[in-house]
């Protein structure tokens, strides 16, 4: 591709102004018109969502204001005689632990694990995947090179 340069490409474009120039000049003789076609779209009916979320909405409603004995006791015995606190505790255990997937009842539509690693992480105890953290700056600073 050869290169054009600036007095080739400027008389280039005076050409195509003079062009357009012409032809708005001389539009008034031809008056081309311009017809937008519109061709309607074939909608496919969508199913409702409102009334499904609405339904899960209140099932978790439900579920969440039904609270088992044993929590109360535990709210009971945490919050000693402090009614304030037994309030506090027993409204964040009905609502939030429920909302955040945090509580103790059944895990349906809970967290699922991607791949094996993620599973193992989710079925052990925490302290257990860490249990040999506390050996790491031995490891680190040992006088011995690793393979001697």
């Amino acid at each position: 591709m050869a290169k054009v340069t600036k007095k080739v490409l400027k008389e280039i474009v005076k050409q195509c102004l003079v062009e357009i120039l012409v032809e708005g000049l001389n539009s008034e003789e031809e008056e081309d018109t311009l017809f937008e076609s519109i061709v309607p779209k074939k909608t496919v009916p969508r199913k409702p969502v409102a009334k499904s979320v609405r339904t899960i909405s209140e099932r978790s409603q439900a579920k969440n204001n039904e609270q088992s004995p044993v929590s109360e006791a535990a709210i009971k015995n945490v919050a000693g005689n402090d009614n304030v606190m037994a309030e506090i505790f027993a409204d964040t255990a009905a609502t939030t632990l429920t909302q955040q997937g945090l509580s103790n009842e059944s895990k349906r539509g809970a967290y699922v694990p991607a791949d094996g690693a993620a599973k193992l992480v989710q079925d052990s105890n925490l302290e257990d995947l860490f249990d040999g953290a506390n050996n790491w700056a031995t490891l680190a600073f040992s006088a011995g090179k690793p393979g001697d």
